[in-house]
């Protein structure tokens, strides 16, 4: 097909759209293509992180400067290994969780999936395309509740009175300092997941 063929025309309108679709949800797109070391983004990659494309290299972005100088300290060697990892067997779908440098200093979280998309005939143009997805406000949710349970269960822990938590089948799956002393255990591990009868055998039945 060819500029003015039907073909081409459906083909240009159809990437058009899904082009849009990516940027009307907030999906920032890349493509990364192994040969060169580059990688294509669009606007959307740039601005969920305070940035804009020209603030890169416009003879081309390479895959360090737009992605491996972002990443967090403390995510970089595990994100490039899972990267590297999906290039030498690029099978099935790309997936990994990160943080990025924002523009204005603070740390993205990104969800970043992608798959391997293989030119037929000419080796050195195939490339690994995804999306990075904004999981930041997750994270913080993930985080405050983590927060949260652990303050709950350093109040549990320090109560003078036993306090624990049964299922539905009897079986203790939270007993505090207080109980476990009680029934005579050394830790909390000795008592999950069983109930009165297997801890007091002697004295229920």
């Amino acid at each position: 097909a060819y500029p003015g063929h039907p073909q081409f025309d459906d083909l240009e309108a159809t990437t058009k759209k899904y082009r849009e679709l990516l940027v009307t949800s907030n999906t920032g797109a890349w493509e990364y293509f192994p040969a060169t070391g580059m990688m294509d983004c669009n606007s959307v990659y740039f601005s969920m992180l305070g940035r804009d494309a020209d603030d890169f290299n416009v003879s081309g972005k390479k895959f360090t400067e737009v992605w491996v100088n972002l990443l967090h300290p403390e995510d970089r060697a595990e994100a490039m290994r899972s990267f590297m990892n999906y290039l030498d067997e690029p099978a099935g779908m790309y997936e990994s969780l990160f943080r990025m440098k924002h523009a204005n200093g603070s740390w993205v979280w990104v969800c970043s999936r992608g798959g391997f998309l293989k030119a037929e005939g000419n080796p050195n143009a195939s490339s690994i395309i995804g999306t990075h997805i904004d999981i930041t406000e997750q994270k913080q949710a993930e985080e405050e509740i983590q927060r949260e349970r652990i303050l709950l269960r350093t109040l549990i822990d320090n109560l003078p009175d036993t306090i624990y938590v049964k299922d539905s089948r009897c079986r203790k799956i939270i007993a505090n300092r207080a109980d476990v002393a009680a029934i005579g255990a050394k830790c909390e591990a000795e008592v999950i997941g069983k109930t009165d009868i297997e801890l007091f055998p002697n004295e229920i039945g």
